[in-house]
């Protein structure tokens, strides 16, 4: 038997959990913006940008020279200065800018969320965004559910 065989024999016993990530919500959204962590990451620094004009100059360009690198530490810091310019995660402009950049994101193209959900399986995400379960129906799950 071979590797696509076992896959299909997992999936029909239920032994599989589906893991996505931004590359479904880049296909399914057809490539928006917000949909990867870097585009996300470039529109946080410019929404930053845009509350306090002061940070056009020096420190827009110090985030975005981070975020173009590509490197996982200066996405990190690019990250964190863009957390702590919205007032960090529990602040109310750092959650309505998630809310209304990412957590906007709507389906273009559904069929990879329809295979995704065809499978039947539990699917596990690292996304922001609620486009699987706005296709499945199903409620998010996180670690801070106990249950």
């Amino acid at each position: 038997m071979g590797l696509v065989e076992d896959l299909k024999k997992d999936i029909a016993e239920s032994r599989v959990v589906v893991v996505v990530g931004a590359g479904v919500s880049v296909q399914a959204t057809d490539r928006a913006e917000c949909a990867s962590w870097t585009g996300l990451l470039r529109n946080g620094a410019s929404h930053c940008a845009d509350l306090n004009p002061g940070l056009k100059d020096k420190w827009l360009g110090i985030v975005q020279q981070e975020i173009e690198s590509g490197d996982l530490d200066d996405l990190l810091s690019a990250a964190e200065k863009v957390t702590a310019k919205l007032g960090g995660r529990s602040g109310g402009e750092y959650r309505r800018w998630l809310r209304e950049s990412v957590g906007a994101l709507k389906p273009k193209h559904r069929a990879v969320l329809d295979a995704i959900q065809a499978l039947g399986s539990p699917v596990a995400t690292t996304n922001y965004d609620g486009l699987i379960e706005g296709i499945t129906g199903h409620k998010a799950i996180t670690w801070r559910d106990h249950s």
